[in-house]
């Protein structure tokens, strides 16, 4: 059935304004916002996304209205959803709440959009779309146009909405002690408590004007912090830096609680299980004291928040989703290093592959190229894009880099098995026996990093690939040994 309003929808998807939009959502939601998010990057993509956000819709309205002259309606019912859906969303908090949970429910993944009016000055993208809706005519029968740019156009537009990239979220980042009750904010989510900071309601309407933009610059000096029912009573902290107290108007200060100093692996273990936009900074970020406990709260970032009671103890408090972590158990260490296990089945497989060259007689200058190319994938994973660290698109890389080696190990290691089964059957059984050592001892030392034996992911790497090369180069010498059939 022809539709020329679905045509004139794919056509002003190939338009070149139509394409800069995308062009400039995929670059302000990948590139901009991780790199300096801001107010401004927030505002940008919202613009560019309402810009060509109302033709995808407009093109599956033309789809399922009937008749052929759709425009006027297509667009009516295109424009007025997404504008009152984006303008509801931004202002009213059940609808923001809505919305949320449909978007998640439809992508099955967690949705970070804030509740934001400001971000209304944004529907000037849709309104500058809507001018140019009007302004192009329907394409008349018999003169089609050409649909192909705007089916790309039309994925690309999904696509990117789908892959949305939010601001980093740095977790618990400002509290607010009002009267009767203490507000904790993080990026994308509120919440408040009555009790002190011992347990946490979500608040998706609390304010946060005293609060600074949670992609900002952290506070990096020291922050002094007065109890509202005894001005001589005062905390002092600064991220990365002991908490200190002072009774007596700040003339003696003491530590009451340690710098948190939190390993490599844990910062890893946090990002990973918490999202991919999981930013982690130094501890505490910010504080404040209930007026009716006396309790003092400390934000913590991805950590919730850690309450000193009036009776001097510490309690680590969860604040949604926000919680202590640690690699703890076979789970943890399997989801931490899941990347690592990877490549020490790679290792492996490339010691296989390598001590199998003796067999090759015939164009074993190829199987050496293949071999350094094998090698070299995996010093680029293990060292330039490491799994357990990675994040955003460093990990894809990793991942793709992990896929790319098992591929070409795999064909090696087939054809090296043919090899070996032809001219020296009985070396396969001690091959495989010194691959699999190396494998394990190549992953052994990660295994101390997770467990914070080792303090650092690169010398992991190294004493790894040290150990897996002396057991190949010392099992090269027993294989050797070994009578041949």
């Amino acid at each position: 059935m022809d539709k020329p309003t679905l045509r004139k929808a794919l056509h002003l998807l190939a338009h070149p304004l139509k394409l800069g939009a995308i062009g400039l959502l995929l670059v302000n939601d990948h590139v901009l916002r991780r790199a300096w998010p801001s107010a401004l990057t927030g505002k940008l993509g919202d613009l560019a996304w309402l810009f060509f956000i109302p033709l995808v819709v407009a093109a599956a309205v033309a789809l399922v209205l009937p008749g052929r002259r759709q425009s006027r309606a297509a667009g009516l019912i295109a424009y007025s959803a997404v504008g009152v859906v984006f303008a509801l969303a931004k202002t009213v908090p059940w609808a923001h709440a809505a919305v949320v949970a449909a978007a998640e429910a439809l992508f099955g993944f967690e949705v970070g959009w804030r509740r934001d009016p400001t971000d209304l000055i944004a529907l000037a993208g849709l309104l500058a779309s809507a001018v140019l809706w009007v302004r192009t005519p329907e394409p008349r029968a018999g003169r089609p146009r050409l649909a192909a740019p705007g089916w790309a156009g039309l994925v690309m537009a999904v696509l990117l909405t789908v892959a949305n990239s939010p601001a980093p979220d740095p977790g618990i980042y400002c509290l607010e002690a009002l009267d009767g009750e203490v507000h904790a904010h993080a990026a994308y989510s509120s919440w408040r408590s009555t009790d002190g900071g011992l347990t946490w309601q979500e608040a998706p309407d609390a304010p946060r004007d005293a609060c600074p933009a949670a992609w900002g610059s952290p506070t990096v000096e020291p922050v002094t912090v007065a109890d509202p029912r005894d001005a001589a009573r005062q905390y002092r902290f600064a991220p990365g830096q002991a908490i200190e107290l002072t009774e007596d108007n700040g003339t003696t200060w003491r530590i009451v609680h340690p710098a948190e100093v939190t390993s490599e692996a844990v910062l890893a273990a946090t990002r990973r299980q918490v999202s991919s936009w999981a930013e982690v900074r130094p501890t505490p970020m910010h504080a404040a004291i209930d007026r009716g406990t006396g309790n003092a709260i400390f934000a913590m970032g991805h950590a919730g928040v850690l309450v000193h009671g009036a009776d001097g103890a510490w309690r680590e408090i969860v604040v949604g989703g926000y919680r202590p972590f640690a690699v703890a158990g076979a789970f943890d260490l399997l989801r931490l290093l899941v990347g690592e296990m990877l490549l020490a089945l790679g290792f492996a497989l490339g010691g296989f592959a390598t001590l199998a060259t003796r067999t090759f007689d015939k164009r074993k200058a190829i199987w050496i190229a293949a071999l350094v190319v094998a090698w070299a994938i995996f010093a680029l994973v293990a060292f330039a894009f490491p799994p357990a660290l990675a994040r955003g698109y460093g990990e894809s890389l990793s991942y793709l880099g992990l896929a790319a080696l098992g591929v070409v190990l795999v064909i090696m290691v087939a054809i090296a098995i043919g090899n070996l089964l032809r001219q020296d059957r009985p070396a396969i059984g001690r091959t495989l026996l010194v691959c699999l050592l190396a494998g394990l001892l190549f992953l052994l030392p990660y295994g101390l990093w997770a467990t914070d034996a080792l303090p650092r992911y690169l010398l992991a790497s190294i004493f790894g690939t040290l150990l897996g090369a002396a057991v190949l180069l010392a099992g090269s010498r027993w294989i050797g040994s070994s009578p041949r059939s």
